[in-house]
């Protein structure tokens, strides 16, 4: 393992189970359902990378408002170093073309894979697309040599389990192929989702995929009053 091509996010349970961080070359993605905070737990690792290496995060996010990602990304790590792009239907030629003006890119963070356009013209409406999106994603993190990070919705099928937990194979509803190219998955998971009556303030990172090492699930916190994931170490 080269640890030079690793950018921390700062969660110390995560690094250190990941070998130290996202790697260079490597797909990461984060998948959970409607309201778990996946984009809020990338914009955190994003913010991490960009503040434990000093490198330059481009965050790609058609979907969610620019104001508000500035204000997330600000109260984490300098805003300086953010360059977001919240253009519709962005194709994933135009992704690969804007990256590669881009002087001391550190990591690209896309939110998220559903809104991501094969090519002019084409949704990824079914799983074929998305297997070429993914399959794209993975060659630009090598292609840059950087950590590539992506969200994902989980299908609504999860919600049929009693406490609604996600498994790797939620993932083949979305793409079968984003299971095989992605180096690292991983689920945010808040316990009061599925029982809001305790409202219980723990949550979990499950590691679902794991190419550096082992598998498992991470104690976190979430404050939905800030809002913020902090680890329980």
């Amino acid at each position: 393992m080269n640890y030079e091509k690793m950018l921390p996010t700062g969660f110390q349970s995560l690094d250190g189970l990941l070998g130290g961080g996202f790697h260079g070359g490597d797909l990461h993605v984060i998948a959970a359902r409607p309201g778990m905070g996946k984009t809020l737990f990338a914009l955190q690792c994003t913010a991490g990378m960009a503040k434990n290496s000093g490198k330059k995060m481009c965050i790609f996010s058609p979907g969610m408002g620019r104001n508000h990602i500035k204000q997330i990304f600000a109260e984490l790590c300098n805003r300086d170093n953010l360059l977001l792009d919240d253009t519709a239907a962005i194709t994933i030629s135009q992704i690969r073309t804007r990256l590669a003006g881009i002087t001391d890119l550190g990591a690209v963070a896309i939110d998220d894979l559903g809104l991501i356009h094969p090519k002019d013209g084409a949704y990824p409406q079914n799983a074929s697309s998305a297997n070429e999106i993914a399959r794209e994603l993975k060659r630009i993190a090598r292609e840059f040599d950087i950590p590539v990070v992506c969200t994902s919705r989980l299908p609504r099928s999860t919600d049929n389990r009693r406490d609604g937990r996600p498994i790797l194979t939620d993932l083949e509803e979305i793409s079968g192929g984003l299971i095989q190219d992605a180096d690292v998955i991983l689920f945010p998971y808040r316990h009061a989702y599925f029982d809001p009556v305790e409202a219980d303030p723990g949550s979990e990172i499950i590691v679902a995929k794991n190419r550096y090492g082992g598998c498992g699930s991470l104690p976190f916190h979430f404050d939905g009053r800030i809002p913020q994931f902090s680890e329980e170490l």
